[in-house]
């Protein structure tokens, strides 16, 4: 065999053993993203993408204010009973990115969450489709509107859960349940039980089991003690701080992992996580926070709960969820499974 013989056998079989090389490198690396991120501009741009990827199109569009969550925390029920989005609103504007989501589901109705110091007349005259209001004399009382109304849409939970009308975080991180299950989302003061929540577990939503949401720096106990009064089954789900919180309510309402919900725990990500609740529902997905770091409450309830079937929904831009903490969260998944 002469030299270029010799040559070209070689080149042939290295051409070969570099073509193997990269297919099994492929295999190796060249993985499908497990984590999902939706974004928008804004939080209201965000939210409106989230309505369209989720929705192709909805009878009903449910609209809450996006700067003030009082009347939208308890959205996500109603969310799930109607099998509609929720679009966010400012107070006396109708953000572009939220018409034209409407205009894109061909939505025929508008439910507006709260009265007019919520979200003005304003905005309800320039919504392109029917309107109508669930609002009460404080948000504790439109809390259980809303429920009322979900009940005329589905059969509720026989039990509600419980959360602190101004501590946001916490009652978020349950949202997904809440439309997931049908579940009232009924709200009190850290220390005091108002009237209209009591009269709703007494009578009108005729509750045997409450879920509190959070510890005592949110719901004293005596508010505990005087809830437990009115029913005949009560637990608190609370963790030592909201992302230890929303891994606490993972572990008790989600027997399985397949999908889950990330947004960013800080304050100033809380638009996402309202709208994050139903994207959870619709999924079966826990709604879990993570800061520029996966927090270790949610990296080892990721190692223990997550299986080969496991994906995810970062909500928000990079300044909610950093690209850093997806890929950690991917690589968490993946040291649990390697062969992903």
């Amino acid at each position: 065999m002469n030299r270029w013989s010799r040559l070209k056998k070689a080149l042939i079989i290295f051409a070969v053993m570099a073509l193997f090389l990269t297919a099994a490198a492929g295999n190796v690396f060249a993985r499908d993203n497990l984590v999902e991120r939706l974004q928008g501009s804004d939080r209201y741009d965000t939210a409106a993408n989230i309505a369209t990827y989720v929705y192709q199109s909805a009878d009903t569009v449910i609209i809450a204010r996006g700067d003030d969550f009082a009347d939208g925390l308890a959205g996500n029920v109603l969310a799930g009973a109607m099998d509609a989005p929720i679009l966010l609103t400012s107070s006396d504007v109708l953000p572009e990115p939220t018409r034209e989501a409407i205009e894109e589901l061909e939505a025929e109705e508008a439910i507006i969450l709260g009265g007019e110091a919520a979200v003005s007349s304003r905005v309800e005259g320039q919504l392109e489709t029917q309107t109508r209001r669930i609002a009460g004399a404080s948000r504790y009382d439109t809390a259980v509107r809303i429920a009322k109304e979900a009940s005329r849409h589905t059969e509720l939970a026989d039990y509600a859960l419980v959360v602190n009308g101004t501590a946001y975080a916490d009652a978020m991180a349950v949202g997904t349940v809440a439309g997931m299950e049908n579940v009232p989302l009924l709200q009190v003061r850290e220390e005091n039980l108002p009237r209209d929540t009591k009269q709703a577990i007494k009578e009108d939503l005729e509750v045997d089991r409450l879920v509190l949401i959070g510890g005592e720096a949110v719901i004293s106990e005596d508010v505990y003690m005087e809830l437990g009064a009115l029913v005949t089954s009560m637990e608190r789900v609370a963790g030592v701080n909201r992302y230890a919180t929303s891994v606490e309510v993972a572990n008790r309402f989600f027997d399985e992992l397949d999908c889950a919900v990330f947004v960013g725990g800080l304050d100033a990500n809380l638009p996402d996580a309202l709208v994050g609740g139903y994207l959870g529902a619709f999924n079966e997905a826990p709604l879990l926070y993570v800061r520029h770091r996966v927090p270790d409450e949610v990296e080892n309830y990721l190692s223990q709960a997550a299986d080969e079937n496991t994906r995810g929904y970062a909500v928000g831009g990079g300044r909610s969820v950093q690209s850093s903490v997806i890929r950690d969260i991917e690589n968490i998944i993946r040291t649990t499974f390697p062969w992903r």
